[in-house]
């Protein structure tokens, strides 16, 4: 008689893959903190208009997102289209993004660089 354990081992890989891409994909976060009471449908990320600073008494701030990378090595960009589609799902005209910076974190026994990109969602923007 002849037993086969290929079934077996390729199931704990299959297991194993499921459980590894789990943590990864917990790792990152997005923390949004809305600084008033104010709810507006969502609108498409191409709507949103990304500023480097905010433009004067013309706006009226939404929420205060945040994204961290959570030593997962994403760039600035992917970080930069994570928030901007946070602000998009707040219904923001633009997002005011301020510059990247790096935190020393500990997590999972590991010590990491988490890479944060904080922007102000902003409502009433007048851009031209």
């Amino acid at each position: 008689m002849v037993y086969q354990k290929a079934p077996v081992r390729s199931a704990r890989n299959l297991r194993l893959v499921v459980v590894v891409g789990l943590l990864f994909t917990a790792c990152a976060s997005t923390r949004v903190e809305r600084l008033g009471t104010e709810v507006l449908p969502g609108r498409p990320v191409s709507e949103v208009v990304v500023l480097s600073l905010p433009p004067g008494p013309a706006y009226r701030p939404l929420a205060r997102i945040e994204v961290h990378d959570r030593g997962l090595g994403r760039s600035e960009a992917a970080l930069r289209a994570l928030l901007v589609e946070e602000a998009a799902d707040l219904g923001a005209d633009a997002v005011a993004i301020e510059p990247l910076t790096t935190e020393r974190a500990f997590g999972w026994f590991v010590l990491f660089d988490d890479k944060v990109l904080v922007g102000t969602a902003l409502v009433g923007v007048m851009v031209k």
